[in-house]
């Protein structure tokens, strides 16, 4: 038995079989739900057979083709692809509108259980995503772990103008202590894997014996008023025992280097 949906003020989202259907596409439009802040939608093929039943606010009826134009994979927006390689237009109806969001879940569930999830691309029973919903510590975990297990996608590599204007956003701002603190504690007791320290090793060494790093350490020279600052900084800096045997340490291998290096020459 094929399902069709059509319009009835008694009943908005009446369910009767495809003999004698009605199609209320083009009848119900999005400025019909100014007012009420959520409803239920259908979409639907051409004909009128329902592929997917939802409970939005805004343009979230909508947001389904333009995931499926970007391609993005999943049932339903192969289904939306295929109707428009045909040639077709996927039909879009609110067939509930109402300001209780609880309301809207409860007829949502209800279309999906009366249309069958046999002939719907939806993946549950509907009654799930309330707005501005915040997911479990738990769910959060769980999440990021499939996310990590996915192979990465390539990303598409920022132009000049692009990297320019994101320095430009990021240059000078300051970071409030709450936002300090939250990175701080994200980052306190994390440990890392042998493998892990010698890529991040790797990496900085790489990234610091550059020619274009050492380029920009032999230009680098600090002002006057910042080596004055250096200065009193480390004048006011106490120094154990311990340090100063290291530094002098330093300084030592540090001459014996330049004398071979001088011998060599």
């Amino acid at each position: 038995m094929m399902w069709r949906v059509c319009y009835n003020k008694s009943a908005p989202a009446m369910l009767i079989t495809s003999q004698g259907a009605a199609n209320l596409f083009g009848r119900l439009t999005m400025s019909s739900i100014a007012s009420p802040r959520f409803y239920v939608y259908v979409l639907a093929r051409p004909d009128g057979t329902p592929i997917y039943v939802g409970k939005g606010s805004g343009d979230r009826v909508h947001r389904h083709e333009v995931m499926a134009r970007r391609g993005v994979k999943g049932h339903r927006y192969n289904i939306i692809r295929k109707i428009w390689a045909s040639g077709g237009t996927v039909q879009k109806v609110i067939v509930f509108t109402t300001d209780d969001e609880s309301e809207a879940f409860a007829y949502e569930q209800q279309l999906i259980a009366q249309f069958g999830r046999k002939t719907l691309a939806n993946r549950s029973d509907g009654g799930e995503g309330a707005s501005g919903h915040r997911k479990s510590p738990e769910v959060r975990a769980r999440l990021s772990i499939i996310a990590k297990a996915r192979p990465p996608r390539p990303g598409t590599p920022h132009t000049e103008a692009s990297r320019a204007k994101m320095s430009a956003v990021r240059t000078g701002k300051k970071l409030t202590q709450e936002h300090r603190a939250n990175q701080s504690a994200a980052k306190r007791g994390r440990t890392f894997t042998a493998e892990h320290r010698a890529n991040l090793s790797a990496s900085v060494k790489a990234a610091a014996n550059s020619p274009e790093a050492q380029a920009r350490a032999h230009a680098f020279r600090h002002t006057e008023e910042s080596r004055a600052k250096i200065a009193e900084s480390n004048r006011r800096r106490p120094i154990s025992d311990e340090t100063r045997e290291k530094l002098r340490r330093a300084a030592l291998r540090g001459a014996q280097l330049r004398r071979e290096r001088n011998a060599g020459n």
